[in-house]
């Protein structure tokens, strides 16, 4: 059996190699193609693993990207904790989820919530010891109207508005403040009336002019200092001596609290009327 074996592999090879000979291009060529082919299988194999992979990490990106705004979504009325004696901090996901507000639903609000009662129908106050908040940035409107909710600015018609309020809630009403006209500041900016405090401040005394972080060029570089041309002239002079007497403290290292500190009544009601629109006629005027 074993001898019977070795015979027809014998005569299997001879014949290979006699094939071999007689035809050796026409072998070579099939050799070469199934090489091609093989080469070829392997190199669509890789390639569609290559897209695969790609079209995979795209879909992870994607799905990463989608879901972290979703979590900054979820999580915008839970993103720090409403406790009265936690102080507001600013963090990435906060200034995150202000910039998920949304205008109408903000208007929707303020007719819900009445706030047209205190600060008109567009945000524009019709009393002058009531602040506009038309045109102000979100973040700042959504920090007060937070820091009114914990108490740390004292208002009780305030707190009585904003105490029902979600961070969504309030984010969109910031968002929708801040699309509204504010009014014009008195003083004019190109003009010889301008109080040295204003534009340049006092060295002396260790105070940067006004318009180091007040300035419209420079509230673009920040989100939480106010915009305080047109606002009420009389609402401007209480809240610098309120910060002044130290009776608001809400600013973030004290810095309002240390400035009003060094100004004298004079140059508070002198900015006041720069800033500051023009004060309501009376009714008898």
């Amino acid at each position: 059996m074993k001898l019977t074996n070795i015979v027809l592999t014998t005569l299997l090879i001879s014949a290979s190699q006699a094939a071999i000979a007689q035809d050796p291009v026409s072998q070579m060529m099939n050799i070469m193609q199934s090489g091609a082919n093989t080469a070829s299988d392997i190199m669509k194999s890789g390639s569609d693993t290559a897209s695969n992979a790609m079209n995979s990490a795209i879909n992870t990106t994607k799905d990463a990207v989608d879901s972290g705004i979703d979590q900054v979504k979820d999580t915008t009325t839970n993103f720090f904790p409403l406790s009265i004696t936690d102080d507001f901090k600013w963090t990435a996901p906060i200034v995150m989820a202000i910039e998920t507000g949304d205008p109408k639903k903000g208007k929707a609000l303020a007719k819900k919530n009445k706030c047209k009662k205190c600060h008109g129908k567009t945000g524009i106050s019709d009393e002058d010891d009531t602040p506009s908040i038309a045109g102000q940035i979100p973040a700042y409107t959504f920090k007060q109207l937070h820091d009114y909710k914990m108490k740390q600015r004292d208002s009780k018609s305030m707190y009585k508005s904003v105490k029902n309020l979600s961070n969504q809630e309030m984010i969109h009403l910031a968002a929708w403040y801040a699309t509204q006209k504010p009014e014009v500041m008195a003083g004019d900016k190109k003009g010889k009336s301008i109080p040295i405090l204003a534009n340049i401040g006092d060295k002396k005394r260790f105070l940067l002019a006004c318009d180091t972080c007040h300035d419209e060029d420079a509230m673009k570089r920040g989100f939480q200092t106010p915009i305080i041309e047109g606002q009420k002239p009389e609402h401007f002079i209480e809240t610098m001596t309120a910060f002044k007497d130290g009776e608001r403290a809400n600013d973030h290292y004290k810095l309002m609290q240390s400035i009003s500190a060094k100004l004298t009544e004079n140059e508070i009601e002198d900015l006041a009327a720069y800033y500051a629109t023009k004060p309501m006629k009376d009714e008898d005027d």
